[in-house]
């Protein structure tokens, strides 16, 4: 057996360990509210993944690189996910009720992605690594960036962003106070020196 097929065995058997202890902790938690939050942190220090017990995980989980993924209490992760390193799903505020995300099935969540909110990825879709996303996504959809932005829904490309045509209401100002202090200067420089225009 190659040592990458050792390494990958190994990774799906924590994986599937951590999510089989999340589930066991969701047990724990209708009896102990206090053993289940000792059980995760002690899980969570060992494994580097902060899943909370009330965090409701489908079939085959993956996590690759587990260290630094993070999924709230409401978050519903659906059959077959993939979920690299430094995934958060995780909520935007102190609200009561569901407050993280659900990810449906088939759904590959990017390294260092962070999907945020009460908001469901469909089945079949992919996070790009890095993307922040906090609005809901299709099924069989591609995202990638911050803000997420829809890239490839259903095999079809979605129009390029035009990077150059981008709102920039910063440099719309600056341009604004630019145009008016040459003005200014233009109007001072007439008044300074009234003879200097011939």
């Amino acid at each position: 057996m190659s040592a990458f097929r050792q390494t990958m065995g190994v990774q799906s058997q924590v994986v599937q360990n951590v999510a089989s202890d999340a589930r066991i902790l969701q047990a724990i938690v209708a009896k102990s509210q206090g053993a289940a939050g000792g059980v995760r942190k002690v899980a969570g220090a060992i494994s580097g993944m902060e899943i909370h017990a009330g965090a409701t995980i489908g079939r085959r989980l993956f996590i690759d690189h587990g260290m630094g993924v993070v999924s709230g209490e409401t978050a519903v992760i659906g059959d077959d996910v993939i979920l690299y390193q430094g995934v958060t799903l995780g909520g935007t505020g102190k609200d009561k009720g569901k407050r993280h995300p659900t990810l449906g099935n088939h759904v590959v969540v990017g390294t260092g992605a962070k999907v945020l909110g009460n908001i469901t990825l469909g089945n079949n879709v992919k996070i790009g690594a890095g993307s922040v996303v906090v609005h809901p996504v299709p099924d069989d959809s591609t995202v990638v960036g911050i803000p997420g932005r829809i890239v490839r829904t259903r095999g079809q490309v979605v129009d390029d962003l035009e990077h150059g045509q981008l709102p920039d209401p910063e440099g719309d100002s600056i341009e604004d106070l630019r145009k008016r202090i040459e003005a200014l200067e233009s109007v001072l420089r007439t008044h300074t020196h009234p003879h200097s225009q011939n």
